[in-house]
């Protein structure tokens, strides 16, 4: 009985460990999503972002808490000169112009992007002594050129899209399912033994 015992417990505890390692239990967990949009003359963003949704499935600066963790966009111009690129320290520096604003809405899968620059419908990235790319209400989206000021231009699909980065299940799982399937094996075997020992006996 305390071998029996021994073995359960085991059991619950490593089913516990592999809830809690694979985010089976309910919690606060960070997403990570591709970027890209591409204007009319060929101008283009590329990147990535991570963050944790709040309680309205959004992420990003929404009432002034900004939920996301990582924000890596490359610009490229239409002439393919040296792209320029933007990290979320960049965006969020004290010094930097226009104010980074981006959230996207994990309910319908879409960055906001209908209003103005730094509304809570619409988004800004870049700066405004480089290369800005910002929604409108009235205009779709625009890009600057703040750099050399030869290039504007205006999305060619009217968005900025974001697709989801698939998940990527961990080399750990094996050596965690492993032990579990090996004690229950165990358990079964000598539960079997048991019965065994005891038809011989009734037989004797």
């Amino acid at each position: 009985m305390k071998l029996q015992n021994t073995v359960r417990h085991l059991v619950q505890f490593s089913l516990f460990t592999m809830v809690m390692t694979f985010g089976l239990v309910p919690s606060a967990y960070a997403i990570s999503f591709n970027l890209s949009w591409t204007g009319n003359s060929g101008t283009k963003l590329t990147g990535t972002f991570e963050g944790t949704a709040n309680n309205d499935g959004l992420i990003g600066t929404v009432n002034g808490i900004n939920s996301i963790t990582a924000f890596n966009v490359t610009f490229t111009d239409s002439a393919n000169n040296a792209p320029v690129t933007y990290n979320l320290s960049d965006l969020n520096s004290p010094t930097s112009s226009p104010n980074f604003n981006f959230i996207y809405d994990t309910n319908s899968k879409k960055i906001l992007q209908s209003g103005d620059p730094l509304t809570s419908t619409g988004f800004s990235i870049g700066s405004d002594s480089g290369y800005l790319l910002e929604s409108t209400s009235s205009n779709g989206i625009n890009f600057t050129d703040n750099i050399s000021f030869t290039y504007n231009d205006i999305g060619i699909t009217g968005s900025l899209n974001a697709t989801p980065v698939p998940f990527e299940s961990s080399p750990v799982a094996p050596l965690t399912v492993l032990p579990i399937l090996g004690l229950m094996g165990f358990y079964r075997q000598r539960q079997r033994r048991k019965h065994n020992k005891n038809d011989i006996c009734l037989v004797l």
